[in-house]
């Protein structure tokens, strides 16, 4: 269910920042709490809500601040799904360690021979978040992680060799894109209001580090007041066309391209 994302439903954009609806059928965004939340206490929030939200379908769609992402790299002889999620959750654990064990991990794969996307959400917060769904008489139609969310809907708009920098209040994933296909995954989090400097400060990073290889634009996405207007290393930097509801902060723009 992780890594599915399904039209047709209200969605719910949930982060520590709060969370915002989009009812179904409309372009109308509802910010149902702001603030600075913990991933249980978001969920109180949540739970204090959903009777009275009066909802059908669901798709959640969760920021990158609730979720974890890796490349890993294909293996020849290695067929089973069951065989890849053990080889991701490992990649995983050498990563973040020990907690992983607490994680649920999903595997999307690229194509035959290529790298494979592997992501993990905490596995009581997706149980939580489906209990207050059923608890609510909500079918839940997707659990979508925002960069899936992002990806799929401009991907008509990504070049073969463009990277994909999603920027959030205190989180910034940077996806490398080369052949059309993912490459690598770096994060940083930044202190509130410092985001639009390190956006560049991590393109430098790893463009110093990684040698080679650099991308013909990056395209970003987030919203103005944290995105830097221009990158020092002369790369075309091209802002994803947001959609037309005013937004006033990240969660609003993941609600509206869902």
């Amino acid at each position: 269910m992780l890594l599915q994302c399904f039209k047709g439903a209200s969605v719910l954009a949930l982060g520590t920042e709060g969370m915002v609806l989009r009812p179904a059928g409309s372009n109308d965004q509802r910010i149902l709490c702001t603030g600075n939340f913990s991933p249980e206490n978001l969920l109180d929030e949540l739970e204090g809500q959903a009777q009275s939200l009066a909802l059908k379908r669901v798709r959640f769609v969760l920021s990158n601040q609730l979720v974890r992402y890796i490349v890993q790299p294909w293996q020849p002889g290695v067929y089973a799904k069951e065989d890849w999620h053990a080889l991701a959750t490992h990649q995983f654990r050498i990563k973040f360690g020990p907690m992983v064990e607490n994680w649920d991990v999903q595997v999307t794969l690229q194509g035959y021979g290529k790298p494979l996307v592997a992501c993990a959400i905490d596995k009581s917060f997706r149980s939580r978040l489906l209990t207050i769904s059923a608890n609510a008489n909500w079918l839940v139609q997707g659990i979508c992680p925002a960069l899936m969310a992002v990806f799929n809907h401009y991907r008509k708009h990504l070049g073969s060799e463009h990277w994909l920098l999603l920027v959030e209040q205190q989180r910034l994933l940077l996806g490398q894109i080369s052949q059309g296909m993912w490459r690598q995954f770096y994060v940083e989090i930044p202190l509130k209001g410092d985001e639009a400097i390190a956006c560049q400060q991590m393109v430098e990073r790893v463009l110093r580090f990684q040698g080679g290889g650099h991308p013909t634009a990056i395209s970003c996405f987030g919203h103005a007041s944290l995105l830097p207007s221009t990158f020092k290393e002369n790369l075309q930097i091209i802002r994803l066309p947001l959609p037309s509801m005013v937004a006033s902060n990240g969660l609003d723009l993941l609600a509206g391209v869902a």
